[in-house]
């Protein structure tokens, strides 16, 4: 999701979840900061499990970009455990948290979100 295409991201009329859901996504599989080792076991992986799905006439590439968002969960470990230098495609990320912020004007706003949202303890046990 490039700034160029996220006007039409904002547009009423668009699945705007979707959209900004698949190109978070896009930002992480084409970082050349995630992983190699671990885009080809996804891509392998959503070969065998959802290779069935593939539409005729559709290349490998146009079938691993549509079903890459089925991997988030079977590889969710592998995910929230990266590498440390892995770590900067977070940067990427942010920018278009902040373009996307700032198109929706939610810039500003911590004033009201501490006057709102009183944050509590949660203690989580260890897995």
């Amino acid at each position: 999701m490039t700034n160029k295409n996220s006007s039409s991201i904002l547009n009423p009329s668009k699945s705007n979840v979707l959209s900004i859901q698949s190109g978070f996504q896009n930002i992480i599989f084409d970082s050349k900061n995630f992983p190699g080792a671990l885009r080809e076991r996804v891509y392998q992986d959503l070969h065998q499990a959802h290779g069935q799905e593939k539409k005729p006439g559709d290349t490998d590439k146009q079938f691993l970009y549509k079903s890459r968002k089925q991997s988030f969960g079977v590889f969710k470990r592998d995910l929230w455990h990266l590498p440390e230098e892995t770590l900067r495609l977070w940067g990427e990320l942010e920018k278009q948290f902040a373009f996307l912020f700032q198109k929706l004007n939610m810039v500003n706003t911590g004033e009201t979100v501490h006057r709102y949202v009183k944050p509590r303890q949660v203690t989580i046990a260890p897995t």
